[in-house]
């Protein structure tokens, strides 16, 4: 599976143009991406075309387009750093909204930060939301914060060995993602 996942990551280079399957409002999987060049969101967009070859119903999302979503029971939060440890452009109304906003039901999430250890500030943002997930109620870690420098399959691998893994086994215990 993780072999399929890295094959995609060049059609997802293609274009930065979101295309969604499903609709947000029957979605139980929100990937939300926070991308300043473009290089998460390949992530994203590969992943989510991942999850829906499991016939899991799931959309994607930029990071300042969170809303409400009824359906969500897992929320995955994929994001770099931009400047001094803040957020990149498309996710700079993030902390924001969600405050506002939360989630209705209770979730799952798992929060998985882009960029490099040659900085002070490597994956500050993607910390800041992980803090920011574990102080809300109705949020429960599914998996914990995982750091990926320099586009590193390895170090992305092993957050999705755990997700594969997580994720089959809810499968096998009957969840509904439909």
């Amino acid at each position: 599976m993780f072999d399929h996942f890295v094959s995609q990551l060049p059609i997802a280079a293609a274009s930065h143009k979101i295309e969604n399957r499903f609709h947000k409002n029957e979605s139980s999987m929100i990937i939300a991406c926070g991308s300043e060049a473009g290089t998460t969101m390949v992530f994203a967009k590969a992943l989510l075309e991942v999850v829906i070859t499991q016939g899991i119903k799931a959309h994607l999302i930029e990071m300042n387009a969170y809303e409400s979503f009824p359906a969500m029971r897992h929320l995955l939060l994929l994001t770099s750093t931009h400047g001094v440890g803040g957020a990149p452009f498309n996710a700079l109304k993030f902390i924001e909204k969600f405050r506002m906003i939360g989630t209705p039901q209770s979730i799952k999430y798992s929060v998985v930060g882009f960029g490099s250890k040659k900085y002070r500030t490597f994956c500050q943002y993607a910390e800041t939301l992980s803090f920011l997930m574990k102080s809300t109620d109705r949020c429960t870690e599914w998996i914990p914060l995982t750091k990926v420098s320099d586009q590193s399959p390895k170090d992305f691998g092993l957050w999705y060995l755990q997700f594969s893994a997580r994720l089959e086994g809810q499968l096998s215990l009957g969840f509904d993602y439909q």
